[in-house]
C-alpha cells in the first residue's frame, strides 16, 4: 500500500472532494478528504487500535465539554479510519506567552479537560492499558552501557527503578489522553481550548502522566496555572515530584525503542545520548543546559572504552 495507490483510490471514490496528503505517521498514512481526515494503517493491528480509540471516544464524549473526534472504521479496498476535522487554531507551549489573558484561558481549558477526563468512571470503559509501558531496566542497560561508567549505570538503574516500580494508588489510575499538546488540540481566538483529538495512546494510566506532558512543555507560567486549576476542579492534591519523575523517564517507554511487533528501532547514538542526557540532568539535579556536557562525556567514554 503506497501513498500513490491510496491517492488514486481516493480520487476515484471521492471525485468531488479535495484530497491532500497530510503525511506519514508512525503507524499510518494520513489524508485530508474534504472536511474529513482519513488514516490508512500500516497493518491490521493498527486498525484494531483505531477501533479501540473509536470506542473510547464514544464512551467519554458525554463527559467532555470540548469537541473530540467521532471516529468510524471502514474495511474496503484499503482499510481506514476517518473523522471530521476539528477546526480551530493550532498552538504551541509558548505561543501565548506574550498574551497572559489568552494563556490563562488556554491553561484553564487544559485543566478542565484533564479534570473531566480523569473523572470518567473507569469501570464502565474498556481501557487498553493499566500502566505506561516503561522499559525494564535490564532492556535499557545493554543499550546505554557504551556511554556510561558502571557506577553511572548502577546509579541510573536505581533511580529509574524507584520511579517505575513506585506503587500507584487505585484512585490515581484514571483515563488519560497521554499527550495533550498543540499538535493534537485547537483553541479559539480568545485562547479557549475547543477541541482535542488523537486519542490513540489514551487509556487507563496514572493521572500524573497527563500533567507531566504540560510540565515538559517548558512554559512555567502555563504549567503552574494548569496545576492550580486542575487541583481546584478535581479536588486532588498535586504530586509535583511524581509529575517531574514521570517526565524525566518519558524517553524510556517501549514505543520509543521498539516497533509494535517488538523489533528494536535503530536509534542513533546521538538520540540515545540525548535521551540519557535529559534524564541524567534530572537525576543529578542539574539544569537541562548541562545535557550537552553530559553528551560530550558520553561520547568520550564510548571512544575510550
Amino acid at each position: 500500500m503506497t501513498v500513490e495507490e491510496i491517492n488514486s483510490w481516493l480520487k476515484e471514490t471521492h471525485p468531488n472532494d479535495g484530497i491532500k496528503f497530510l503525511g506519514y505517521g508512525s503507524d499510518s498514512h494520513a489524508f485530508r478528504v474534504g472536511e474529513y481526515v482519513y488514516r490508512f494503517p500500516h497493518n491490521d493491528s493498527v486498525l484494531h487500535q483505531y477501533e479501540i480509540e473509536m470506542n473510547l471516544c464514544d464512551a467519554i464524549r458525554k463527559n467532555i465539554s470540548v469537541q473530540i473526534p467521532e471516529i468510524s472504521v471502514h474495511r474496503d479496498k484499503f482499510n481506514y479510519a476517518k473523522h471530521k476535522m476539528i477546526m480551530g487554531i493550532r498552538w504551541h507551549w509558548h505561543s501565548l506567552a506574550l498574551n497572559p489573558i489568552k494563556q490563562m484561558h488556554m491553561a484553564d481549558g487544559i485543566a478542565q479537560f484533564f479534570a473531566e477526563l480523569h473523572g470518567v468512571n473507569t469501570k464502565k470503559i474498556a481501557a487498553k492499558s493499566e500502566r505506561v509501558d516503561y522499559l525494564p531496566f535490564d532492556d535499557i542497560a545493554d543499550k546505554i552501557s557504551p556511554f556510561l561508567s558502571k557506577h553511572q549505570i548502577r546509579f541510573f538503574g536505581r533511580k529509574y527503578n524507584d520511579i517505575v516500580n513506585k506503587p500507584v494508588a487505585a484512585s490515581d489510575m484514571v483515563i488519560c489522553h497521554m499527550g495533550v499538546k498543540g499538535s493534537n488540540s485547537v483553541i479559539d481566538n480568545r485562547g479557549n481550548l475547543i477541541g482535542v483529538f488523537d486519542f490513540g495512546n489514551a487509556g487507563k494510566h496514572e493521572r500524573w502522566r497527563d500533567l507531566s506532558v504540560v510540565h515538559m512543555g517548558g512554559n512555567k507560567c502555563l504549567y503552574r496555572r494548569v496545576l492550580r486549576k486542575y487541583a481546584k476542579l478535581s479536588g486532588v492534591k498535586i504530586d509535583r515530584k511524581r509529575i517531574n519523575d514521570l517526565g524525566a523517564i518519558e524517553h524510556f517507554t517501549h514505543k520509543r525503542w521498539f516497533t509494535d511487533d517488538g523489533q528494536p528501532l535503530n536509534l542513533s547514538d546521538e538520540k540515545i545520548k540525548k535521551y540519557l542526557g535529559k534524564t541524567l540532568c534530572y537525576f543529578y539535579h542539574l539544569p537541562q543546559c548541562f545535557g550537552r556536557v553530559l553528551r560530550i562525556q558520553m561520547t568520550l567514554h564510548k571512544k575510550l572504552a
